[in-house]
């Protein structure tokens, strides 16, 4: 019997998207899995709705975080995660992508754990993004563009593009970190140094229908709280987003942003020198 792989969907007031996302998983994943749908404090009626919903469904689990912290609210569930299921990889999702199969043999999830089993050196693999939304539409030029530079085709495992992997759609390795499996700010630089990321041949897709909402302007509030929560994880928050606010929230991003970004920075540094010097340099595996 293949062993169960927790699916995990990291949220916020995604409402539609957030139902699609589980449904496209629970129609197309056919291997051993379980989802676990993990929310960042969302306030919005239709999304409480969903939760509630999923709440009973026996592959589902819903945990509810207290405050929306971004990817450091994944942390004190991947441990309950961990204990409870014994798999070797697991699934970080954001809550707007819609999963399909790209193969009549196999599903995506079977396929992605087929790629980690026959490459050791790969700490995680995201699944490549679908570009018909975004390939001949302006407004989405410049992400276009960014996404395009990320598949060189000079620099491949097998049929695999090394690059790196977000939080979008990706299988981890539960140690995959310099930390073990936990998620920080500037998550993508704690992988293992050992360890390659990659992503999925161009054939092998998810829809992400958050490019969607970028053509949308999103409530004051929404957005207030956003830039808080960005300011406080150190990520970049887009210019245009700091001239429509509330002149306290701006202030706060000014005096913190900076310093915060720092101190994130200055931790992950720590603990690569930490775990550097705790594996020796004639210990390192893979490469």
């Amino acid at each position: 019997m293949k062993q169960l792989t927790p699916i995990i969907i990291m949220t916020r007031n995604e409402n539609g998207l957030l139902k699609k996302c589980i449904e496209s998983i629970l129609r197309t994943t056919f291997c051993p899995f379980h989802i676990y749908i993990i929310d960042n404090n969302s306030d919005d009626k239709e999304q409480i709705k969903i939760l509630n919903e999923y709440s009973t469904h026996e592959k589902v689990s819903v945990l509810k975080n207290k405050n929306n912290l971004w990817v450091l609210g994944l942390n004190k569930h991947l441990d309950v995660i961990r204990k409870t299921i014994n798999s070797e990889f697991f699934i970080l999702t954001d809550g707007d992508i819609e999963f399909k199969n790209n193969n009549d043999k196999v599903c995506w999830l079977s396929e992605l754990i087929e790629y980690m089993e026959q490459y050791k050196c790969i700490g995680k693999i995201g699944i490549s993004l679908d570009w018909n939304l975004i390939s001949d539409d302006p407004f989405y030029k410049e992400i276009y563009e960014q996404e395009a530079k990320l598949y060189d085709k000079n620099s491949k495992i097998g049929p695999l593009f090394i690059s790196p992997v977000d939080t979008t759609a990706a299988i981890y390795r539960w140690d995959w970190s310099i930390t073990g499996y936990k998620f920080y700010p500037d998550h993508i630089r704690y992988l293992r140094p050992e360890l390659y990321s990659c992503r999925t041949p161009r054939f092998f897709t998810v829809d992400h229908h958050g490019w969607i909402n970028y053509k949308l302007e999103p409530q004051q509030s929404n957005l207030e709280d956003k830039i808080k929560c960005f300011t406080l994880m150190g990520a970049d928050i887009k210019k245009t987003q700091l001239k429509s606010i509330n002149y306290k929230i701006i202030l706060f991003n000014k005096f913190l942003a900076r310093p915060i970004k720092i101190f994130w920075g200055m931790r992950r540094r720590f603990y690569l020198f930490k775990y550097i010097l705790g594996k020796g340099m004639r210990k390192f595996d893979n490469h």
